[in-house]
């Protein structure tokens, strides 16, 4: 009976267990597989300096295979980072990788699409401002006004865009005007752009903001997401 049982729990899962459940549910690419790093909230960034953890060496062997498919004659790449739904750990993932092209000395924005539940700014602790992507998306702020450099390295040139108050029409904002100002302007000043953006599950803004990437990231979380 606990065979049985066991057999049937496994065949009616639906939940992500491995590389290979997603494989055969998909034809899209399985880029990385990472750990699960701990206490991700008090250390947003795991990469960096002399560090060589597993998940470090893991970031810097997905930034390889993405580089792949990234056009390296183009002056700015735009990389969208999404998920299926919360709690799956793409804003996490996307300040790491962007810490990552940053410390090849790359000009890197992260910009803090999730405009309904700012993650990177709470974990920073900038959650207090009021400047940012909902600002400037309402024309209250420039770009220059909204950068929050996250680095003092002249090495390193990383900076965040965060998403500042929380508008009450997040899906209007990223469909104005606007968007194609801050496209330009990311485009004359930076390498790589990230965009964290809100699960593509649950609202539309990562279909609408994913018009500028030149690869989309979604990512998966073991045990939790559904296939």
């Amino acid at each position: 009976l606990p065979i049985i049982f066991g057999m049937i729990k496994e065949v009616t899962n639906k939940k992500v267990v491995s590389k290979k459940s997603i494989q055969n549910n998909t034809q899209i690419p399985v880029l990385a597989e990472l750990e699960q790093v701990t206490d991700s909230d008090s250390f947003p960034f795991v990469i960096g300096g002399n560090s060589r953890s597993m998940f470090g060496e893991q970031i810097r062997s997905l930034r390889t295979n993405i580089n792949f498919y990234l056009d390296d004659q183009k002056k700015t790449n735009f990389i969208i980072i999404t998920s299926s739904m919360s709690g799956e750990g793409k804003s996490f993932l996307s300040m790491n990788l962007a810490k990552s092209y940053a410390l090849q000395g790359k000009k890197v924005a992260l910009l803090e699409f999730d405009l309904r539940r700012p993650k990177i700014s709470k974990v920073l602790g900038l959650n207090e401002n009021p400047i940012g992507l909902s600002s400037f998306l309402i024309g209250k702020s420039t770009a220059k006004e909204i950068i929050t450099p996250l680095v003092n390295d002249e090495n390193e040139h990383f900076d965040l865009f965060p998403s500042g108050a929380i508008p009450p029409n997040p899906q209007e904002l990223v469909s104005t005007k606007y968007m194609a100002q801050l496209k330009e302007y990311l485009g004359n000043n930076y390498d790589i752009v990230i965009v964290d953006t809100p699960p593509f599950g649950i609202v539309a803004d990562a279909q609408i903001i994913g018009e500028w990437a030149d690869l989309s990231l979604i990512v998966t979380r073991f045990n939790q997401t559904t296939v």
